[in-house]
């Protein structure tokens, strides 16, 4: 009976270092399955961000240059500000010289 039990409990350890291995060995395998899924997600992932920071530099520039013709828009009507201070600063000279020499 003693031999039984002793054959018993080194089966039951065998089994149970077999469940451990078997287990081992699938989460090993999900380890390589995941590696290979995020692999393959970044493989497929680089185009779309290469095209999104091409379209995002592309709308940078756009911004860039629409900012840029409003600054030239207002450095032009600051000009044509400048321009009819100067004529109505003439005028009014002109006005002066008028009235003191009559």
């Amino acid at each position: 009976a003693l031999l039984v039990q002793e054959e018993n409990a080194k089966l039951e350890k065998e089994r149970q270092e077999a469940d451990r291995k078997l287990e081992e060995e699938e989460r090993q395998r999900e380890r390589e399955e995941d590696e290979a899924f995020d692999a393959l997600m970044v493989q497929d992932a680089a185009p779309i961000i290469t095209k999104k920071k091409e379209e995002t530099a592309q709308e940078k520039r756009e911004r860039l240059r629409e900012s840029e013709l409003v600054r030239e828009r207002e450095r032009e009507r600051e000009r044509e500000r400048e321009r009819e201070r100067d004529i109505l600063l003439l005028q009014n000279y002109r006005v002066r010289k008028i009235i003191l020499n009559s």
